[in-house]
């Protein structure tokens, strides 16, 4: 078996414990299309995944609502090298770094406020090229190509010393 076969789903870890009688032992449960795929034509391999999934690649469902907690989502991210053109409901993923003084997450949040844009997201992590500096994940409401975007864009690379644009995408409906 593939080492990136055996990712086992966090979300919904008390189903193996459940599950365990269905095959004698807990299952190892992929996360991923070819797990899926597996699921479908090899015995005593289950995959973990949407009803979409389930019905493309023709499997039995045999427990549907595992996750641990009925508040759980799961986001997937598509990558491509085109941008792709704005829907009117977008959504924008950056990653942003700032030196570290006093004010230097606000000097980066500062311009989404002064325009408009809600954020919907926003993660922090250690940057890994210098001590006590940290890479911020944001994602906002807009698209890269709005006019509002490109100004807020112009303003966060005044007060950042590393700005990546991920990307630009429609939102999914929730």
């Amino acid at each position: 078996m593939e080492e990136e076969e055996e990712i086992k789903c966090k979300e919904c870890g008390s189903t193996s414990t459940r599950t365990k009688s269905w095959y004698g032992r807990a299952p190892n449960h992929y996360c991923h299309k070819r797990g899926c795929i597996r699921a479908g034509v090899e015995a005593g391999v289950a995959g973990i995944a949407g009803e979409l999934a389930a019905g493309l690649h023709q499997l039995d469902t045999l427990a549907s609502a595992i996750q641990d907690s009925s508040t759980n989502t799961t986001r997937f991210l598509v990558l491509g090298k085109e941008m792709v053109p704005p829907s009117g409901h977008d959504k924008t993923s950056l990653l942003v770094s700032a030196r570290n003084r006093p004010g230097a997450l606000l000097g980066l949040l500062r311009p989404f406020e002064e325009n408009g844009i809600s954020l919907t997201r926003i993660d922090s992590r250690p940057s890994k090229t210098e001590k006590w500096t940290y890479v911020f994940y944001i994602e906002c409401e807009g698209h890269l190509a709005d006019d509002v975007m490109v100004e807020v864009m112009g303003q966060i690379e005044e007060h950042s010393i590393m700005l990546k644009r991920l990307g630009s995408y429609p939102r999914a409906p929730i």
